[in-house]
Order: structure tokens, then sequence, then C-alpha cells
């Protein structure tokens, strides 16, 4: 179901849904992706081309089930891949690059969306000894292994072998603060809250639409702070890599 402007998650999950809506118009039916941690596949009707889903776990609507930094593929093999919101979840992110770079066609290119801001989707663990323990178990709950959150200058680095065609953030300041407003008040009530929810959402894209406007007007103080200051503190990024077709 798409997201509507009434849910919790709208100023999260919006940008991303239609960031996959455009990714997918570049893949023609003959084409062949990958979405890495899948999940449910919510974003496989914008696809027309074979669309193949892996997850670590097989409760999920994967067709390969596999580690992400262990991938049962030829190389060269896939003309896109998806990695949503999932690197914050894989342990071992070099070598998951690392395999996204043997399995994609030369040419191939990739979207990918991580975090930056966002509260711990792990803390389902009853206690604190568990937690620790959990490291060394096999079958858990995926959204118990919430490793990490990632900056800008951190994603160009981990891709650097891969030629970054575009990242962008997906918030600025007074809608990723909100958006963690609304999550708060979603684990207190859930659908309780879904004024405010909408509320918050209309406040937080107008201030955005506000600032974004006001930093084009040619004033280099408003450009400097929109871009050092408002865009730096976001909820998610999104970036589209390409391999280099000598690879």
């Amino acid at each position: 179901m798409a997201v509507n402007i009434f849910q919790y998650n709208y100023l999260s999950r919006n940008p991303i849904e239609q960031a996959m809506r455009h990714f997918g118009k570049k893949f023609n039916t003959d084409k062949k992706i990958l979405d890495i941690g899948c999940g449910k596949k919510p974003y496989a009707k914008y696809f027309k081309c074979q669309y193949l889903g892996l997850d670590p776990f097989d409760t999920q609507n994967a067709d390969i089930v596999a580690d992400s930094w262990d991938i049962p593929s030829e190389n060269n093999i896939f003309d896109g891949i998806i990695l949503n919101q999932s690197l914050e979840h894989i342990k071992k992110t070099d070598e998951t690059i690392a395999e996204i770079k043997r399995i994609l066609k030369p040419g191939g290119i990739g979207i990918i969306t991580a975090p930056q801001t966002m509260k711990n989707h792990g803390i389902i663990v009853p206690s604190k000894k568990e937690a620790l323990n959990n490291f060394d178990k096999d079958k858990l709950n995926y959204w118990r292994h919430d490793y990490f959150r990632f900056t800008k200058f951190g994603l160009i680095y981990l891709f650097r072998d891969f030629e970054i065609l575009e990242i962008k953030e997906t918030s600025g300041y007074f809608s990723t603060i909100l958006q963690l407003i609304n999550y708060f008040l979603y684990s207190l009530g859930k659908e309780l809250f879904f004024p405010v929810y909408f509320f918050n959402n209309i406040l937080a894209l107008f201030l955005d639409k506000l600032f974004y406007f006001v930093s084009k007007s040619g004033v280099s103080i408003f450009k400097y702070f929109y871009t050092i200051t408002y865009e730096s503190l976001t909820l998610n990024y999104i970036l589209i890599i390409k391999k280099n077709s000598l690879l």
C-alpha cells in the first residue's frame, strides 16, 4: 500500500517511495535486478523487469535466502540492485558492497537508501543480557540487527569504487524533528494521533519548501545556511551508483 500523508512515517517513507518509482522506470522488461534485504518487496510494483529479492530469513518474500555478503550468484549478472533501508542491518558492510560490485554488470546501476537519523529499531530485545548474547544466535528477528547510521561522507567512502551519480538528503531539520515526534507518538497510541501526524507532515513539508526557496534567493548566507546547517540533519540519504564499465 502506498504511503499517505496521514501516516506516522510519511516524512521518512515518501521520499524513498518516489525515488523507487523513478528508479523503476530505468529498467526495461528484459532487465534483471536484485533487491538486497527485500523484506516484503514493497516496491516491486514499480518494476516491470525480472525482480528478485534476497533476504537472510525465509520468513520474508525472498527468492534467494542468503546473507548479503555471500550472495549465491554469478558475476556480472544483474542490471540493477536495490539496497533499501537495509545497510544499517548488515554487520559486514564492506563484504556486502564487494558482492554488489561482483554481481552488478559493468554499467549497471544501484539505488541505496540509508538512515542518518532514526530511532533504534532493534530495541525489542527484552533485556540487556540477551542483547549481548544475540550476536551468537542464528535465527533472530531481522529487525533486532540494527548496527549503523550513515553520514553523506560515510556513504561516499563506502561506495568509493563506484561512480556516484547522485546523493541527496530526504529531509531537512524540521521534517526530521517532526518525523521523530511522530515516531514517539506512534509508540504511545499508534493511530490515536493520526490528526497530529497529518498536521506535522503538512508543517514539515511547508517548512522544508520555505527554507529551500529562501536558499535560492541569491543571498549567499541563506544558501550556506541551507546546505551546511539545514540539510545536515536528514532522516535518510538516497544514493545512486553505477559500476564502472571497466570493472
